[in-house]
């Protein structure tokens, strides 16, 4: 994902605050987000950029709140993805469904030369 995509989607996200706040006339704005942060890149065909351009794996929750100009901010934790999808909790040794990108724990060992933090898109690229 290129910055000036990560800077649209941040102002998209502080314009639904924004506009949460005025059609509503809260004096406070609490996004919830319906999945945990997003703190590792994918490797398996979702598109998501570098670990170092996903602010979930950059900032804390506050810093994250403060630059989307809300009060508070909330995610649903893993268990809870994992209870949304009919299991009582995420088996930490053998995970259900693949959640590397919330967790980092890829479910194959990553190839040669492949680090957690960058996603290979080979020589297209």
């Amino acid at each position: 994902m290129r910055s000036e995509q990560l800077i649209s989607k941040k102002t998209l996200v502080m314009s639904v605050v924004f506009h949460l706040l005025v059609a509503f006339s809260f004096s406070i704005a609490w996004p919830f987000i319906a999945s945990p942060p997003t703190t590792n890149p994918c490797f398996y065909g979702v598109d998501t950029p570098d670990k170092d351009q996903l602010i979930a794996a950059q900032k804390t929750m506050a810093e994250i709140t403060a630059d989307i100009g809300a009060d508070s901010l909330g995610f649903i934790s893993i268990d809870g993805l994992y209870r949304a999808m009919g299991e009582t909790a995420r088996n930490s040794v053998n995970p259900q469904f693949c959640d590397a990108c919330f967790t980092g724990d890829y479910p194959i060992k990553l190839a040669s030369g492949l680090s957690s933090k960058r996603v290979s898109h080979g020589n297209s690229r």
